[in-house]
């Protein structure tokens, strides 16, 4: 797991760094710094990470401006924003944050929003692939849609596009029913990132148009509706 503690205060992102690190205790944990938006915003071009701790008020790009600009690249990346003024963080709602911790930091706090960050991270549903020779490991809430080309299938997700040679039938089994639904017989569809149904395509998040077949838009219409029950609760 790769996590990324930005603050402009570098006694603060070694209290975080070592927190954290003390948490998981293991190898497989790497927590890099940065000492301002910018600088991890260069830096997750190349790299990616699984959460990221922000600080709100920093000179330059502050915290709320970084949290919508690393939105815009890993729509589902948990961000935990730090601040000393708990008035901001109704902002961090605009931005979707996951959790707000107060300073100083209150170990306890601290690590019992680490342990629910472990639960998101660990306990998500992901798909396996092989693409471009590599073993891959994608979390199924960042597909936005699969299409069947030939004998591959382009999976996009909301930040990479994957092209994998396996039929759609076999890869189907391995998403979750209740939020992917196969509209086309070349088309599986992500019901989280559907924006709007004209009766004869749907039409994604990212701007892709989609064909729905006669025989899948009633199914389709039912289990968007069903979708948008169950998420209705955390709306």
């Amino acid at each position: 797991m790769r996590i990324a503690v930005c603050d402009d205060e570098k006694i603060l992102q070694e209290q975080l760094k070592v927190e954290i690190e003390g948490y998981f205790n293991s190898l497989d944990i790497m927590t890099v710094c940065f000492n301002s938006g910018e600088a991890l915003l260069v830096d997750f071009e190349k790299n990616q990470y699984d959460i990221v701790f922000l600080d709100i008020e920093m000179n330059g790009l502050n915290g709320l401006q970084t949290a919508k600009y690393l939105h815009e690249k890993k729509k589902d990346l948990p961000i935990v924003l730090v601040t000393s003024h708990t008035e901001l963080a109704m902002e961090g709602y605009e931005v979707q944050a996951f959790r707000f911790l107060g300073k100083p930091i209150d170990r306890n706090k601290l690590y019992a929003t680490i342990k629910a960050l472990e639960t998101l991270v660990y306990n998500e549903d992901k798909i396996n692939i092989v693409s471009d020779g590599l073993q891959r490991y994608i979390s199924c809430k960042s597909i936005c849609h699969i299409k069947s080309e030939n004998v591959y299938l382009n999976v996009v997700t909301t930040n990479e596009h994957y092209l994998v040679r396996q039929k759609l039938k076999e890869l189907i089994k391995q998403l979750p029913a209740k939020q992917f639904l196969q509209v086309h017989r070349s088309y599986v569809a992500n019901l989280k990132y559907v924006e709007s149904f004209d009766g004869e395509n749907i039409y994604m998040e990212d701007g892709m148009k989609i064909p729905v077949s006669k025989s899948n838009k009633e199914v389709f219409k039912n289990q968007m509706l069903q979708y948008m029950k169950r998420n209705s609760k955390n709306v």
